[in-house]
């Protein structure tokens, strides 16, 4: 769990707070770690992924609805937009380091016209 204290950014006693309550909902499941027991790991249930799914089609769904109403000059900005997140989601996955509160200054002294689109390149991160 010292993982997703690291990855959150948060406490140990909130990830473990919060890690009791999706397990007692059955969203996820913990297994302590068979060559060292002072690791946990968590893994999503199915209860969790079939709640998950749900909440990616509905956010799919609003996200078509919100694209929709854009004009095109408002669209080449979410287009830039989605190029700067996706480089920093590149360089997160490189070094494998949480955001900082200097990631969270700078993205919001930064102009949204300063953005430049880039090719897309989908890049995932999983862990515990």
């Amino acid at each position: 769990m010292s993982d997703l204290v690291a990855r959150l950014g948060v406490t140990q006693p909130t990830v473990s707070g919060v890690v009791d309550r999706l397990v007692d909902q059955g969203l996820i499941a913990r297994h302590a770690d068979p060559s060292d027991r002072r690791r946990i790991f968590v893994a999503i249930t199915s209860i969790g992924v079939e709640l998950l799914d749900r909440f990616r089609d509905l956010n799919a769904r609003q996200i078509r609805e919100l694209l929709c109403v854009l004009d095109e000059d408002d669209l080449l900005q979410v287009r830039a937009f989605l190029a700067v997140l996706d480089r920093g989601i590149s360089r997160l996955a490189e070094d494998h380091s949480p955001p900082g509160p200097h990631a969270i200054a700078a993205l919001a002294a930064t102009p949204a016209h300063a953005a430049t689109p880039a090719h897309h390149t989908q890049s995932r991160s999983t862990g515990t």
